[in-house]
């Protein structure tokens, strides 16, 4: 948010600068000769040049008048009157031998609008060479505290375009980088750390400006999330719980007693008859 301001800042600068100008020069009429002219001699004696090319002359003469730049030549028309020219020059009308000298106007802008218009831009100017310079102050302070900040591990670039890893720093402002891959073969160099163009080492302003944007961005999710409505759940119809029928007491069996074993009956013997007795004989 912060670089956001920080680069339309200077637009928004730019855009009054313009607004201010376009107001003056709206304020200092169309042709720039509107205005009251006054006698030299006589102060009640005075022309008053309206806007839409209208005029007049005291409280009893008006009309309509037509200016010509090329020859600064003004003609005042008049109904049932003769036209009268007369000639517009550094604000001073001159009617025949008669000279008018234009009124200083009321108009804050009219009077001093080319002097609000410098003075945007000079203001605008100093405000632009201030503001760079504290941001580079501020980035030159950020790059100090980054080259102070590295250790074995961090990534570099030099301004020449090597790229490596730290593998050790240096009591003389050196730095030893290792560059390429196993597979290729790796190299060592010796870089001084002015010549050190980027690196991944962060220093206490931008670890601190880190950590102040992760606050507000907490914040700021914890706002949304606060403001969220927090819809209600529909309480669902409770059921009543369905009567289950009763079972009704199983009436005990009663034990039928086992029934008793009929014991055999033992058939009479059959007693020979008197043919088998013939047959034996």
């Amino acid at each position: 948010m912060k670089n956001m301001k920080r680069k339309f800042f200077p637009v928004l600068l730019t855009l009054l600068a313009l607004l201010v100008c376009l107001l003056s020069l709206a304020a200092c009429g169309e042709t720039g000769i509107t205005g009251k002219y006054v006698n030299s001699s006589t102060a009640s004696d005075v022309y008053e040049l309206k806007d839409k090319n209208t005029w007049t002359h005291g409280a009893d003469e008006s009309g309509t008048y037509t200016y010509d730049e090329t020859t600064n030549t003004i003609t005042f028309k008049q109904d049932g009157a003769a036209d009268v020219t007369g000639q517009i020059k550094d604000g001073v009308l001159t009617i025949g031998a008669v000279t008018y000298n234009k009124q200083a106007s009321g108009n804050f802008f009219s009077k001093y609008g080319v002097f609000i218009i410098l003075a945007v831009f000079v203001v605008l100017l100093i405000v632009w060479f201030v503001f760079s310079g504290r941001k580079n102050k501020s980035r030159q302070k950020e790059y100090v505290e980054q080259i102070e900040a590295i250790r074995p591990g961090n990534k570099v670039k030099s301004a020449g375009g090597l790229c490596g890893v730290v593998v050790e720093v240096c009591d003389d402002d050196t730095v030893v980088i290792e560059t390429g891959s196993e597979t290729a073969g790796k190299s060592y160099f010796k870089l001084a750390k002015e010549s050190i163009y980027q690196t991944d080492a962060k220093g206490p302003t931008q670890i601190a400006r880190e950590q102040a944007e992760a606050e507000k961005l907490a914040q700021r999710s914890a706002q949304t999330s606060a403001k969220e409505p927090v819809t209600e759940a529909k309480e669902e119809p409770k059921e009543e719980p369905k009567e289950e029928p009763k079972e009704e007491p199983e009436e005990p069996f009663e034990e039928i007693a086992p029934l008793p074993e009929e014991e055999p009956v033992e058939e009479p013997a059959e007693e020979p008859s008197g043919d088998e007795d013939d047959k034996t004989e």
